[in-house]
């Protein structure tokens, strides 16, 4: 297991964790604090769900939906 290429608050076991198979990223707007964070969780969710993946992907595919402030 190699070093993190980036600064992340994500565990390195989250990180470096294998997929089972191809996890495809969600289709969702990013989120920037400017619209409901509920609806915006709602929506990964059942995207993530539906491709069964496990909880380090989960997570994984999470902060890429974030932009600017929220992200850092």
């Amino acid at each position: 297991m190699g070093p993190i290429p980036f600064s992340t608050l994500l565990s390195a076991n989250i990180v470096n964790a294998l997929h089972y198979g191809k996890v495809k990223m969600p289709t969702v707007d990013l989120y920037d604090r400017t619209t409901d964070p509920q609806g915006q969780l709602g929506v990964y969710k059942a995207q993530m769900y539906i491709q069964y993946v496990n909880d380090a992907a989960y997570y994984q595919f999470f902060f890429p939906t974030l932009k600017g402030v929220v992200q850092s």
